[in-house]
């Protein structure tokens, strides 16, 4: 169904020749997840179709945010002068402390994950992102436990500890 809905364009997603369209590893890997969750689709019929169709619009603002993301990266390397390769260890930083908000890195380990002295990163990160690496994980954390706790039930004492949070300052 994939490939009736995307048609010969499908096969660009897996294609990684210049011009064509490039996905993260992040990306691709949520790809991966709805590309299943597409072929295990209800039976065939109109909530089957509208169920693929709404995944199909999901994979488009996938790859347009992707898309968006790279054109970003290459704005802020012309603003900052800022080496493109720093600029990607940026993103590729901010996205281990996506994957790992439960039990993130200290940023030595963060540092040394990413190629980067830990001065450089913390200032690379402030540059690209326009917050220190301490903010910004601080709020994708806390977002992380409000959709904890808005989609899976979660009280709030268990979103507060599941996040790193002192459930005594922690409140609605």
């Amino acid at each position: 169904e994939f490939k009736a809905t995307f048609g010969e364009d499908s096969d660009r997603f897996t294609q990684q020749q210049p011009g064509e369209i490039f996905l993260s590893d992040r990306c691709s890997q949520i790809l991966s997840t709805m590309a299943l969750q597409m072929l295990i689709a209800p039976p065939a019929g109109v909530v089957s179709d509208y169920y693929v169709t709404g995944k199909a619009f999901e994979v488009f603002s996938m790859v347009l945010a992707e898309q968006s993301e790279r054109a970003s990266k290459h704005t802020i390397y012309q603003q900052t002068g800022l080496p493109s390769h720093e600029i990607e260890r940026a993103h590729h930083a901010r996205d281990i402390l996506l994957t790992s908000l439960q039990c993130p890195p200290s940023l030595s380990e963060l540092a040394k994950g990413v190629g980067l002295s830990t001065s450089r990163l913390r200032l690379v990160f402030r540059v690209v992102f326009g917050e220190t690496i301490t903010v910004f994980l601080r709020k994708a954390r806390l977002d992380a436990a409000k959709v904890e706790i808005e989609a899976s039930g979660f009280s709030v004492s268990q979103a507060a500890r599941a996040y790193g949070f002192s459930v005594a300052h922690f409140s609605t």
